[in-house]
């Protein structure tokens, strides 16, 4: 899961905090 997170936290994806909440939400669900 940690890893994962690392993964989807890039640089320029930044900006991008509502998509990155969605996939942790969605990864918790499974």
């Amino acid at each position: 899961l940690g890893s994962n997170l690392l993964y989807h936290r890039l640089p320029w994806k930044e900006p991008d905090v509502p998509y990155m909440v969605e996939v942790l939400f969605e990864d918790d669900h499974v």
